[in-house]
């Protein structure tokens, strides 16, 4: 009766001592389902927990050897040994509890029930403390962690600023800006789309970027994010993101013809440098194409400026539909435009002009009633050796559209030497 009676007690008093540990770690899981995943904490706390409804059954049910009770004891000593793989390597933890589930058991079976009960209290207490002190030091860690990433974020942030080689491509700033925000939060893309800008790719997840105006712009994920730092960190981006456009905005006004939206003289000038570098980097040719629409002065006499303002956007929209990124298209000034084309040789920047020839003959201007010409000069087609080669080659083109132009108009020329 007396020993009935010690392990309803030892029983009793372990099973209230497992359920406090619980307790104990219940901040620990909180914290492991706010992350959305299990962490190695929750297993640990799982584990105790079958550990004491172990000792509730064999309180109760006072059951024989190879019940359920005796797997729901192995099992717990199992949680107890897990460690999810994106949680900080920890070894002492699981190797301890490893060893108690095999030592436990059989050391604590031989004592009598005062000592049992003194021995599942110390180990139960070893493994509670263990717990708190693992989950103290994830704590430290993620805090770490955090903190490294925050910093390395605002780094990136700080950083980016358009340069002279960007103004024609926002999507160089919107990759520096996706780099940033993946130190927080797993995006798989960014996009402008005011701007018809995006890096990376699109998925089913989109979290808008608060702006505050009319730009749209979207940060995209593969899973529904769930980082509660996210929200605070897209209002820096929103910030850094509003200051990029704008800047952006403020150089390519500065940098570019506002009736055709081309290039102008300065902004050849920033962006010769570039292509230079492109061209020698992967030993490339450069070909540079001078373009005079004809009879020019005739339209603008005829019909007005504005039809002749009209005639220069067509053609600026001719220019572009024939270019490739690397190109370069210039409003040089009047009606002259000229172009820089990448990996295209004197024969394919022939064809590129005749094209773009070809195309604005079959494309009417109303009220203007006769088809449209241009002439066109050719020089170039190798790798430039600098700067100061491609703007002779520039001379050249100019020299070229002169002997078009005499020739009879509504042709392509190409340099064959230097003009003397």
């Amino acid at each position: 009766m007396a020993a009935s009676f010690a392990s309803l007690h030892s029983g009793f008093l372990n099973s209230v001592l497992g359920l406090f540990l619980i307790l104990l770690l219940a901040r620990g899981l909180e914290s492991a389902f706010q992350e959305g995943r299990p962490s190695g904490l929750f297993f640990f706390s799982f584990g105790l927990g079958l550990l004491t409804l172990a000792d509730l059954l064999r309180l109760t049910l006072d059951p024989p050897a190879g019940s359920p009770f005796h797997f729901l004891w192995i099992l717990g000593y199992a949680l107890l040994t897990y460690r999810h793989p994106q949680d900080p390597a920890t070894w002492e933890g699981p190797a301890l509890a490893l060893a108690g589930s095999l030592l436990a058991p059989t050391l604590l079976g031989l004592l009598d029930p005062p000592l049992f009960l003194l021995g599942s209290a110390l180990y139960y207490s070893f493994l509670g403390g263990l717990g708190l002190l693992l989950t103290e030091r994830t704590r430290f860690e993620r805090a770490e962690d955090a903190r490294l990433r925050w910093a390395r974020a605002l780094e990136k942030l700080a950083r980016l600023s358009p340069r002279a080689s960007q103004i024609l491509s926002l999507e160089s700033l919107l990759f520096n800006l996706l780099d940033a925000v993946r130190e927080i939060s797993p995006a798989e893309g960014l996009e402008v789309r005011s701007h018809q800008a995006l890096v990376g790719q699109r998925t089913p997840y989109a979290v808008p970027i608060p702006l505050g105006s009319r730009e749209e712009a979207y940060l995209y994920f593969s899973s529904p994010p769930r980082d509660s730092i996210l929200n605070a960190f897209l209002t820096l981006v929103a910030g850094r993101l509003r200051q990029l456009l704008a800047q952006l905005d403020w150089a390519n006004l500065a940098l570019t013809d506002p009736l055709t939206e081309l290039l102008n003289r300065r902004g050849l000038e920033l962006q010769l440098p570039k292509l230079v570098a492109l061209a020698r980097r992967y030993a490339k040719p450069v070909s540079v194409a001078m373009l005079d629409l004809d009879h020019f002065k005739r339209v603008n006499d005829t019909y007005g400026h504005p039809v002749g303002d009209e005639v220069l956007r067509t053609m600026a929209r001719t220019i572009q539909a024939s270019l490739r990124t690397e190109d370069l298209a210039v409003r040089y000034g009047g009606e002259e435009f000229l172009l820089l084309l990448f990996n295209a040789d004197l024969e394919e920047a022939k064809s590129v002009a005749e094209r773009i020839r070809d195309q604005m003959r079959k494309t009417p201007v109303p009220p203007v009633p006769w088809p449209l010409t241009l002439s066109a000069g050719l020089a170039g087609g190798r790798v430039p050796k600098g700067v100061a080669e491609l703007e002779e080659w520039v001379y050249q083109a100019d020299f070229a559209l002169l002997k078009a132009k005499e020739e009879g108009r509504d042709r392509v020329v190409v340099a064959t030497e230097p003009p003397s």
